[in-house]
């Protein structure tokens, strides 16, 4: 039998009612496996809660969310997700050249491309200052995944329609996210 030397947290971790389902909810008994998957399980519970918090501040605030996707796929399949999840939301794309009914929603979808073309047509003028960042790295032997996150203050104008909307030091979220599987 093989020595472990564990720290105090990781005893504590294994001896929770979640480590020990983790322990023994296969056939053999994998400690490392299953702190693998408690500390993944961990992060991704405060994910949510950062995400709950930022949901109630949104709605709280009355705003809106813009989220930014690199492929079309990507786009259809979170705007689906947001849908199931019961967000009224509106996937923008190349088509889309104006919003007159975007009081109806209170997300958009969109490509980094849909966006690099807005600011091309001049109707996106913004800046972008960068605060705090979170970046996590992890690698569970079949999944891998780098993430960045970066707190933001956006100001600018973004024209819509015969108006223009002003945002003034408005918080905003940054994301990288590269995963492989």
């Amino acid at each position: 039998m093989e020595n472990l030397e564990l720290s105090k947290e990781q005893l504590e971790l294994l001896n929770s009612k979640d480590g020990l389902h983790a322990l023994l909810k296969g056939k053999k008994v994998n400690v490392w496996g299953a702190l693998r998957e408690l500390n993944y399980v961990s992060a991704l519970r405060e994910k949510q809660e950062e995400l709950i918090k930022l949901q109630n501040w949104v709605i709280d605030n009355d705003k809106k969310v813009v989220v930014l996707t690199h492929r079309i796929e990507l786009c259809k399949q979170t705007s689906k997700m947001l849908t199931g999840f019961g967000v009224t939301n509106k996937i923008i794309n190349s088509k889309v050249k104006e919003l007159p009914d975007q009081n109806d929603f209170s997300c958009f979808v969109a490509m980094v491309e849909t966006l690099k073309n807005r600011i091309n047509d001049e109707k996106l003028h913004l800046d972008v200052k960068t605060g705090w960042r979170r970046y996590e790295n992890l690698n569970l032997r079949l999944v891998g995944s780098q993430f960045s996150q970066w707190q933001a203050k956006i100001s600018g104008t973004i024209q819509q329609d015969d108006q223009e909307i002003v945002l003034l030091n408005e918080y905003g979220l940054l994301e990288q996210h590269y995963a492989k599987w």
